[in-house]
């Protein structure tokens, strides 16, 4: 349960969360402001903000892989044989 207080959001997951909903508010805001206004400055706006926003997923998929691949992984037999690649 999210509620528990053991399980509660840090603080820093809490202020990259809101700048993320900003840096979305800002894309969809200098789109429709770019579609409403013809304004060729709230396309680069929305421009920089898609390039950003792709920034961000990348970089939180690097930084989780490279966390998951780094902890220590159980300690298991390995399979017997199992598979039928000899096998004619």
């Amino acid at each position: 349960m999210a509620d528990a207080p053991s399980e509660a959001l840090p603080r820093w997951a809490r202020f990259a969360s809101f700048g993320y909903f900003l840096l979305f508010l800002v894309l969809y805001g200098a789109v429709f402001a770019g579609l409403a206004l013809q304004s060729r400055t709230a396309a680069y706006v929305a421009l920089v903000g898609f390039v950003a926003t792709l920034a961000v997923h990348l970089t939180v998929a690097v930084v989780n892989y490279r966390r998951v691949m780094r902890r220590e992984w159980p300690k298991v037999d390995p399979l017997e044989d199992d598979d039928d690649w000899d096998a004619a």
